[in-house]
């Protein structure tokens, strides 16, 4: 719980300063103390990835997502 805590914390402070935190995750157990903490509300399901067999094509995804998103964010 207390990981789960500080990924809370650290999603809302990236959404402080017009961040976003983005999350890969392989582990059915994980991804359901992500939404019991409360992580998965405060980042969104947008954000987590959930891996397979080939974790590197779901990592590459969300950095491919991520770098598009700071495009769109960026001023």
């Amino acid at each position: 719980t207390t990981f789960m805590d500080v990924l809370r914390r650290y999603a809302i402070s990236l959404q402080e300063v017009g961040s976003r935190l983005m999350l890969v995750s392989t582990n059915p157990e994980i991804e359901q103390q992500l939404r019991v903490s409360g992580v998965e509300a405060v980042i969104g399901i947008e954000s987590i990835y959930r891996g397979d067999e080939r974790v590197g094509a779901t990592i590459a995804r969300a950095e491919s997502d991520a770098r598009e998103w700071v495009k769109l964010h960026s001023s």
